[in-house]
């Protein structure tokens, strides 16, 4: 007798649910002011030194102002964000403190990228 004839007959399970692709809760972005940022943005720096890379992108948008009589208005602003592993911040930028906001981040990355070396270049041989 064969398995089919003696009445066994396999047992189909359900698939499983599909899991996420990690265990731990999504991680929300943070929008800080932009002092707030930056100090932020060193700590990242200094935890990045042992493991891992900050990853910081600048993105221009529109954003839209109701002022009190109806009016809608767009004023451009830089939307800055920075992401080390999960950990995400954000800060918005208006365009009259992007002078002081690129002088200011201009300081944490010369200090924080204090790891750097200049590159070597060979010698090239003078032909005589």
């Amino acid at each position: 007798l064969t398995r089919w004839e003696a009445g066994f007959h396999p047992v189909v399970l359900p698939s499983p649910p599909p899991r996420s692709r990690s265990l731990a809760p999504p991680s929300t972005m943070a929008r800080l002011d932009n002092d707030t940022f930056l100090s932020e943005l060193a700590k990242m720096y200094e935890a990045s030194k042992a493991h891992g890379s900050v990853y910081v992108t600048f993105k221009q948008m529109m954003k839209k102002k109701v002022s009190k009589k109806g009016k809608t208005d767009e004023e451009p602003v830089c939307l800055v964000r920075a992401r080390l592993g999960d950990k995400k911040i954000r800060t918005e930028v208006r365009s009259k403190d992007v002078g002081r906001f690129q002088m200011n981040i201009g300081v944490v990355y010369r200090t924080q990228m204090d790891a750097l070396q200049k590159r070597s270049k060979p010698k090239k041989a003078h032909l005589q």
